[in-house]
């Protein structure tokens, strides 16, 4: 079985981008509860990214489990300029960052261990990671050409089914399996429907559930069984907790280069997250730089 998992990170802030990353694994059966406990007891850092790293904190438990499962795909990033192109993910202007950040080699070379043996021992394996980074401009311009009232939650369930599309294609040499898509839920929307047949389309979609805690699909994509789930507190799965991960990694480096790039220019600026409070704050103090500098609104701040 073909198994894949998506989540975001930033989806709240006004500055900074929103990140969606789709994990993809191969699996003798759907359920990776085994694994996602077997790895947390084994001491691999994995679960929901909210929980791994905190605003002013270090990156070290969210990078060094992030790090180590792309080297089980053979890819070690020796800055975030290469991370960011191998995961085709847009790069946010600044300065490279030597990787790891925060996180040893050594941490990182033990969690690639347990990380490896764990999933080995379940019969489980790491694809692939595919993520995309709506940085303000894009996010903007995709709000924008949105009509309807739920617009923010419109933006990331479009990128999101653009990027299972792009998983799913990529995988499509093996066109015997079946394919489980697990998302964490967009926005408190339940009804995804019209953009499953939007990014799916050709075949009936059938509706088992829509509620609150999850709303599941099955429809045949290319003659593939599909079912799709999107459902509350995703993060304890760990297909949607390891994109999680990513998602919230690659946000955090890009708002490493977003800060670096205005303490370059006021040097006395306190860094922001960009949530939208201290937001506020920060584009005041920027105001003066950044009109000398003819940097538009768009280029920076989300809408929403």
């Amino acid at each position: 079985m073909l198994i894949i998992g998506t989540d975001e990170a930033g989806y709240g802030p006004n500055l900074g981008p929103l990140v969606v990353t789709a994990t993809v694994w191969q699996s003798a059966g759907p359920n990776l509860d085994d694994c996602m406990n077997s790895l947390q007891k084994g001491g691999f850092c994995v679960g929901d990214s909210k929980k791994l790293f905190h605003g002013g904190g270090s990156l070290s438990p969210l990078e060094t489990g992030v790090l180590a499962a792309l080297a089980c795909l053979n890819f070690s990033p020796k800055n975030d300029t290469e991370l960011f192109e191998h995961l085709a993910a847009e790069l946010e202007p600044g300065d490279t960052s030597l990787l790891p950040v925060h996180a040893t080699s050594e941490q990182i070379r033990r969690g690639n261990e347990i990380f490896a043996h764990h999933l080995t021992k379940q019969g489980i394996q790491l694809r692939n990671i595919h993520s995309r980074v709506l940085c303000a401009r894009e996010f903007n311009r995709r709000l924008a050409a949105c009509d309807t009232q739920g617009a923010k939650a419109t933006v990331l369930s479009e990128a999101t089914l653009e990027l299972i599309r792009t998983a799913v294609d990529a995988e499509s040499s093996n066109s015997h399996e079946n394919i489980l898509i697990l998302c964490d839920k967009h926005g408190g929307r339940n009804r995804y429907l019209d953009l499953l047949v939007k990014f799916f389309p050709g075949d009936f979609v059938h509706i088992l559930e829509e509620d609150r805690p999850r709303s599941v699909y099955r429809f045949e994509f290319k003659g593939r069984p599909v079912e799709i789930r999107f459902q509350a507190k995703g993060e304890s799965e760990l297909p949607i907790a390891l994109a999680s991960m990513v998602s919230k990694y690659l946000r955090e480096l890009a708002m490493l280069r977003f800060n670096g790039f205005w303490r370059s220019k006021l040097p006395n600026i306190e860094p922001t997250a960009g949530y939208p409070v201290d937001a506020k704050r920060f584009k005041k103090a920027i105001k003066t730089m950044q009109e000398s500098l003819k940097i538009e609104d768009d280029e920076i701040w989300r809408r929403k």
